[in-house]
């Protein structure tokens, strides 16, 4: 089958549009999924601000101290610890 000129144009113009969008496509997938990323590492960031705020203050660490000598141990905490 032979295409004419104007034909020729109107496919390869086609075929660009598609290559384009799925470009397009490809690139708000991947800012997407950076977006992720930087949301998890930014709470995790928080969270370990936050433990290390707990981890230097006087006050909470005599507050555990107090549980422990009370018998008040973690959930996770068994004998064998």
């Amino acid at each position: 089958m032979i295409f004419t000129k104007q034909q020729s144009i109107e496919i390869v113009g086609l075929t660009a549009v598609v290559v384009s969008l799925i470009f397009v496509g490809m690139q708000l997938y991947f800012d997407r999924q950076v977006a992720i990323v930087d949301q998890y590492h930014k709470n995790s960031e928080a969270s370990m601000s936050n433990l290390r705020s707990y981890m230097e203050s006087d006050s909470y660490m005599n507050m555990i101290a107090m549980r422990w000598e009370d018998g008040n141990r973690p959930g996770w905490w068994n004998e064998e610890f």
